[in-house]
């Protein structure tokens, strides 16, 4: 049987509906300081993902120095307690470790993460993504320091910062992140985080923009200082 034109548009544009029916809504969970929480089901985990907005009085360019201020990350980022970087591919591509103080009774976590920097027509998007494997075989004095951590490796941890610019030192930041902190605790207690987390983290990031160090800087100067470090260090990693 040959279908009509007519009929397969409105196959299609059933599909379409009930694609969007199937998929896990975001639902909010906290709007506060200007900030709002959502949280949404992954298909497969009983882990939550989570979705933090904010406009915040900066301008991309000076958001995308905080990222990349690495170190500076247990300043703001929410339970954070080391970060640093710990290979430089390109300015656009960075493999950086994170340790996170997870409250009594739950052990510190750690993840190596693949960090790639994207410009696009309205700003920036910064992804991340695990790569725990990283280390492995490399003789480097950072790899080496962190084969001897003892922390329960982040099996998943894969995210996403929007920065959207709205005006010229106005920016829309969407935080999109989805963890799987591995070993033994309860999907219940994580899953309590998925709201405090983002909500610290971005409450934090307002103010951290406004600090000298990053307030107005140009995406012209923070690649001059950017390679100026690549220079100074070895592709050996």
């Amino acid at each position: 049987m040959q279908l009509t034109s007519g009929f397969k548009i409105s196959f299609l544009l059933f599909l379409t509906a009930f694609s969007c029916l199937s998929a896990a809504e975001w639902k909010l969970e906290k709007a506060q300081e200007g900030i709002s929480i959502y949280t949404q089901e992954v298909k497969g985990s009983g882990y939550l993902r989570f979705k933090g907005e904010v406009v915040v009085e900066s301008d991309v360019d000076t958001l995308v120095a905080l990222m990349y201020d690495t170190p500076n990350a247990v300043d703001w980022i929410y339970n954070c307690d080391q970060s640093m970087t710990l290979a430089q591919v390109s300015f656009e591509s960075n493999y950086i470790l994170q340790v996170y103080d997870f409250p009594f009774p739950v052990s510190d976590r750690q993840v190596l993460l693949h960090s790639q920097l994207s410009y696009t027509p309205t700003g920036a998007i910064l992804k991340t993504e695990h790569a725990n494997d990283f280390c492995r075989g490399k003789t480097t004095s950072k790899c080496l320091e962190i084969l001897d951590f003892e922390f329960i490796k982040m099996p998943i941890s894969k995210g996403s910062y929007s920065f959207i610019r709205l005006t010229e030192h106005q920016t829309r930041v969407i935080w999109t992140q989805h963890t799987d902190p591995g070993g033994s605790i309860p999907k219940w207690l994580v899953n309590m985080m998925v709201v405090d987390t983002p909500y610290e983290t971005l409450l934090a990031l307002k103010d951290q923009v406004e600090k000298k160090q990053y307030k107005n800087i140009t995406d012209k100067e923070l690649k001059r200082r950017w390679h100026k470090k690549l220079s100074k260090k070895t592709t050996d990693y």
